[in-house]
C-alpha cells in the first residue's frame, strides 16, 4: 500500500520578535480525562487538563478523534494565551 495523502502544510507565518514571544503565557498541562463530545459540530473529544496547583484543571475540546481516548490520557498539552493570566 502506498503513502496516504496528507493535507498540505499551511504557509509559515512571519516570525515574531523575542519581546512578543516572551509576552505569551505558555503553560504545559497533562490530559487527565477524555470524554465523547457528540454535540460538537465536528468530531471532537472533551478534555480535562491539569495545569498544576496554580491554575488547576481546565476543560477544553480537541478535534483529535484519530486518537483513542486511552492514547490521549497522560499526554502533555500546551496552552498559550496572548497575555499573562492572573495567578
Amino acid at each position: 500500500m502506498g503513502p496516504s495523502p496528507q493535507t498540505p502544510a499551511s504557509p509559515l507565518k512571519e516570525p515574531v520578535s523575542v519581546e512578543t514571544f516572551a509576552s505569551l503565557d505558555i503553560r504545559v498541562g497533562v490530559i487527565v480525562d477524555v470524554e465523547a463530545f457528540p454535540e460538537a459540530r465536528a468530531p471532537a473529544w472533551k478534555l480535562r487538563v491539569d495545569f498544576g496547583p496554580t491554575i488547576g484543571e481546565l476543560a477544553t475540546s480537541a478535534q483529535v478523534t484519530n486518537y483513542a481516548p486511552a492514547e490521549l490520557l497522560g499526554r502533555c498539552l500546551l496552552y498559550t494565551s496572548p497575555s499573562p493570566r492572573d495567578s
